[in-house]
């Protein structure tokens, strides 16, 4: 029972140490932003910052990890047919915009600081990563492995530019158009050229 307790208690302070540095992001740049500010900001001490992060980009990284992985496996993890139907798809792209939305502040604060280009790349590897528990087993077998590199880069590159750009513009276009410009881009043709079949 203690060492449930204990983790509640880990896991409590790892996101309120999270949760800090976002709003932080909001009133200035990451690199002004110091671990003493964090720890104030959650209303902790630097000694526990420390005993659960060594630096604020642990943190920051950390956030991100979760977040994308979350959302990642939330939206497209539950692919039925490969390659995914039109309407699989459509539903798919619904639901990715949907935690988008959801977590806008956040997004928010991350374009606002520059880090945009790390959530792309953090974007890219968890989108690798699910794909190679769901989709590469049909994919790898029928690709050339550099045609699968180039559709990580223009997956995410694509979906979080969009993304972005919409919650820059404070989500001003419907979100179901939304969706649906994100499911014109990433279609069942597109994973067919990936695997070499005629379309």
């Amino acid at each position: 029972m203690s060492t449930q307790k204990d983790n509640s208690q880990i896991i409590r302070s790892k996101r309120l140490l999270q949760h800090a540095l976002i709003e932080l992001l909001q009133e200035k740049p990451f690199k002004k932003i110091t671990i003493a500010d964090i720890a104030l900001k959650a209303g902790y001490s630097r000694t526990t910052f420390y005993a659960h992060f060594n630096y604020k980009e642990d943190i920051l990284n950390e956030y991100i990890d979760e977040l994308i992985e979350r959302i990642l496996y939330d939206s497209f993890g539950e692919i039925s047919t490969f390659p995914p139907s039109r309407e699989e798809q459509f539903k798919m792209t619904e639901r990715l915009v949907d935690h988008w939305e959801e977590n806008a502040e956040s997004f928010k604060s991350l374009h606002t600081a520059g880090l945009e280009n790390l959530v792309t790349n953090k974007f890219k590897e968890k989108l690798k990563q699910l794909n190679l528990e769901k989709i590469s087993p049909i994919l790898y077998l029928t690709s050339e492995p550099n045609l699968v590199d180039y559709f990580y880069v223009f997956s995410s590159g694509l979906l979080v530019g969009i993304l972005q750009f919409w919650i820059s513009n404070d989500m001003v276009t419907p979100k179901e158009e939304i969706a649906l410009i994100l499911s014109f881009f990433d279609t069942p043709e597109f994973y067919l050229f990936l695997q070499k079949k005629d379309l």
